[in-house]
């Protein structure tokens, strides 16, 4: 079915004049009675996207000749004075879901624009789906119309990644809800991630997930450096924060505490360590000890780059221990000290490429119609203007009809509004497939993490 030019001609309204207006739309089934009348509707000249309303009548006739009853075209009323136009495409009996329900045409004559009845007719042409059984909506409309995306995205719409005949396809649910999260749905979407990744790969035999935090301390215990790790129950080890001051810096504090948190993770059965690090802070450090650049980053943070490393604690590796090294103990550090070290990392990058915001959460879920939690994405944007996806899931039952991608537009979209320029994600083996469908390319890869799969940074542009 060629779904053709689906645009509209909507101008936004002051709420007021759009609540008058709203009870006055009618939808009216075309007939021999009105299709002159809107056959002779037509919109503005800058308005290219809108399709002639007698060449949508003549595809409805072609359609519904074929496929009696697909082809829907309707006259929009505004109490007894026609005003516009839609056309919906109707295929409930069609195989694939997203084949069943479009708005195929929405049009507002160019003497009614601006009074509101483009909102008050799309209000009243998504109820005639939700009415009708339907459980979704799509449209499709030229990149270039953003009055008319502005308007779709008010209303729920969100691109699902597909361009058909240059048109980005848009959809919306019409029995799920998407609202922010509260503050335990986090934990449940890990506990659910963490149940599909080890049915994939079970855990390691006597391996739990659990963080690590090392310090060197002076005489009067003030820190001067330390680290965080993470261990996983796969066995791998991850060097997330690595801080010395600056006092003491070139002192062999940094090499000291790498050697120490490889030297405890071996001890707790790991075979690899995974870092990352910014061009401004010790890359050559870590490839002293052995570690191997495995993806980059371009122009993250803007002007910089940022480097993912990798290091297999389960073969030989020659162990560096710099010249000028000055003994210091490295003893546990408690929470609130690893709070110190990783602040002083972040105080230290600030000064390197300054933050332009807190970090901006848009965590978001989606509940069915009997309130379930069927999915959710914890993300948001960082003060690099970066975007950052740290969890998303959808329920098993639920896949494979669009809600990941409802999910994943709804969050670009608003990444965008808040100032990023790309979103950055780790995805392993099994969940590229996804994000590479969304236009994410692999910017970084770790063979065998775990054993047997691979592990994957990657990122897309907005």
């Amino acid at each position: 079915m060629d779904k053709g030019k689906n645009e509209s001609a909507i101008v936004t309204l002051n709420a007021q004049e759009y609540l008058k207006n709203i009870m006055k739309i009618s939808l009216i089934p075309i007939d021999e009675t009105n299709r002159e009348a809107v056959i002779a509707l037509s919109v503005c000249e800058d308005q290219p996207f809108v399709a002639p309303n007698e060449y949508s009548l003549e595809q409805a006739d072609e359609t519904n000749a074929k496929h009696p009853g697909v082809a829907r075209p309707f006259a929009v009323y505004a109490d007894s004075r026609l005003v516009g136009f839609c056309m919906f495409a109707f295929a409930p009996e069609a195989e694939d879901e997203d084949d069943r329900y479009w708005l195929w045409r929405f049009m507002i004559d160019k003497s009614e624009q601006g009074k509101g009845y483009g909102q008050a007719a799309l209000t009243e042409i998504i109820k005639y789906f939700r009415d009708n059984g339907a459980d979704r909506l799509h449209l499709s409309t030229e990149p270039e119309n953003e009055a008319g995306m502005h308007i779709y995205h008010k209303f729920g719409f969100r691109e699902t990644g597909e361009i058909d005949g240059g048109e980005a396809e848009m959809m919306q649910f019409l029995n799920f809800e998407m609202q922010p999260c509260e503050e335990d749905d986090a934990e449940f979407f890990r506990e659910k991630i963490d149940e599909i990744s080890d049915s994939i790969v079970p855990p390691a035999e006597g391996a739990n997930d659990e963080y690590v935090f090392l310090k060197i301390t002076d005489d009067d215990d003030n820190i001067l450096g330390g680290c965080i790790m993470e261990i996983d129950s796969w066995n791998i080890a991850e060097l997330d924060i690595l801080w010395v001051d600056e006092k003491y810096r070139r002192q062999g504090l940094g090499s000291a505490l790498i050697r120490e948190a490889e030297r405890v993770a071996r001890e707790k059965g790991c075979y690899a360590m995974t870092l990352g690090t910014f061009d401004f802070q010790a890359r050559p450090l870590y490839e002293k000890h052995g570690y191997k650049v495995v993806g980059t980053i371009k122009d993250w943070p803007r002007g910089h780059e940022n480097y993912s490393l990798m290091k297999r604690l389960d073969q030989p590796s020659p162990e560096y221990v710099p010249s000028n090294a000055v003994a210091y103990e490295i003893k546990p550090a408690s929470g609130e000290e690893a709070d110190i070290i990783d602040d002083g990392l972040g105080d230290y990058n600030h000064s390197q490429a300054p933050y332009e915001h807190e970090f901006i959460w848009l965590n978001k879920k989606v509940l069915d119609e009997d309130g379930n939690l069927i999915a959710g994405i914890i993300a948001g944007v960082q003060g690099w203007n970066s975007a950052h996806i740290k969890m998303m899931w959808v329920d098993e039952e639920q896949r494979n009809r669009g809600i990941g991608t409802y999910l994943l537009s709804d969050f670009e979209r608003e990444a965008k509004e808040k100032g990023a320029y790309k979103v950055i994600l780790d995805a392993l083996d099994w969940q590229m497939p996804f994000f590479e469908k969304h236009g994410y390319t692999i910017c970084g890869t770790l063979e065998d993490c775990p054993k047997g799969h691979r592990w994957c940074q990657m990122q897309k542009l907005l």
